[in-house]
């Protein structure tokens, strides 16, 4: 029996790869740097074991990790998580001595990470995105904007963390400061009104750049309802946005999982790239309910195996985060007219990214997880803060 050893599994996407590779036979091996986290109470895993915390502790995880590996005759490394995908590319080398994984270098890794070297890489090769500009070049930079409002948005970090919009000079003169003071090195971007549907493409390329399957899916809502994290998800056939995916991961040297974020423009209906994100993403599941297996791939691509190509998915798959998108139903001012329905709480069509029915434990681990999130403030603030 294979081993397989997923990591970070703190984040929902250690449920559904626990499943997938418990289904088909695999040892399946949880870790995580807390006690109590969501795939720790879940059905799918053999064994479940703890590490020194990736955020404080960088060497001591990288050699607990080290000693497991070939304690344990692990067969595949999964990372799942900004930090943790972080460190393992960061670590590669030493990694790919003992155990299979499949990850690009730490400096490709990087170009993604940084939304500055991700928007110059589009921008050099005509890959739609918003106009960004860089205040690293000095006080000029704020003369050759010409249009307002922009956005400021932190250079790492994840959903709208940080973003803040400025309507005038004045007002990005008054505020970039203040905002690189406590998230850090920023860009500055053209404003893309929100009533263009976003979309996520989720790509899966080999070495040689082949793509062996890809699924794209829109974000009929979101919380924040301004701008936010996805809490529904439906795939939708947009080969127009894959394209434009494919063209940017291709230029990058990109091999390994994908993920790009696009908003449409509603003043061109142009679909345009707003980051890249290098890790196995929270709304990964969306994959496996329109029938692509990211995870199985994965592991036949690090095990060395020759993956036909397949680029079929279903359209039409919903993914809801029911936490998610209650927040959102209590935010949002269009909650009693959102299509689909946020009542549709039942259909052949719609998947949970934690199901209870298939795994009520998960849901309890879920809860208490978030309990105690709430009640540990340097828990807190490691999350607040992480890059990725």
């Amino acid at each position: 029996m294979e081993t397989v050893l997923i990591l970070g599994v703190e984040d929902s996407p250690g449920l559904i790869a626990s499943e997938t590779f418990r289904r088909r036979g695999f040892k399946v091996i949880a870790g995580c740097h807390v006690r109590i986290c969501t795939t720790f109470f879940s059905r799918y895993p053999h064994k479940r074991v703890l590490y020194p915390s990736p955020d404080l502790h960088e060497e001591a995880f990288i050699k607990w990790l080290c000693r497991f590996i070939k304690a344990e005759k692990v067969n595949f490394v999964l990372p799942i998580g900004g930090r943790i995908t972080q460190l393992l590319s960061k670590h590669k080398d030493e990694l790919a001595s003992i155990v299979n994984l499949y990850l690009v270098d730490f400096p490709t890794y990087g170009k993604a990470l940084d939304k500055a070297k991700t928007m110059k890489i589009a921008m050099e090769n005509n890959i739609p995105c918003p106009r960004t500009y860089f205040p690293e070049e000095g006080p000029d930079m704020i003369n050759k904007i010409d249009k307002y409002p922009v956005l400021i948005k932190p250079r790492f970090g994840t959903a709208a963390k940080g973003i803040t919009l400025a309507d005038s000079k004045a007002a990005l003169k008054d505020r970039l400061p203040s905002v690189e003071a406590r998230h850090g090195k920023c860009i500055v971007q053209e404003f893309i009104p929100h009533s263009g549907m976003q979309f996520k493409a989720e790509i899966l390329m080999n070495k040689q750049q082949d793509v062996i399957s890809w699924v794209v899916y829109n974000k009929p809502r979101y919380f924040p309802p301004e701008a936010g994290s996805s809490t529904l998800n439906c795939t939708v056939d947009r080969p127009d946005i894959l394209a434009i995916a494919e063209k940017m991961l291709k230029v990058m040297k990109w091999y390994g999982m994908g993920d790009c974020d696009f908003i449409e423009d509603p003043r061109d209906n142009t679909p345009k790239l707003m980051e890249i994100n290098p890790r196995i993403t929270r709304s990964i599941k969306i994959g496996p309910v329109a029938g692509v297996d990211f995870f199985y791939n994965l592991y036949r691509l690090a095990a060395g195996e020759d993956v036909p190509q397949d680029r079929n998915y279903e359209v039409g798959k919903y993914l809801r985060y029911l936490p998610g998108d209650i927040m959102w139903f209590l935010k949002s001012r269009d909650r009693f007219k959102a299509r689909p329905s946020f009542f549709k709480f039942y259909d052949r069509d719609l998947e949970y990214e934690i199901s209870f029915a298939r795994d009520p434990g998960a849901i309890i681990g879920y809860l208490l997880h978030k309990i105690i999130l709430l009640l540990d403030e340097n828990e807190k603030k490691l999350r607040y803060n992480r890059s990725g």
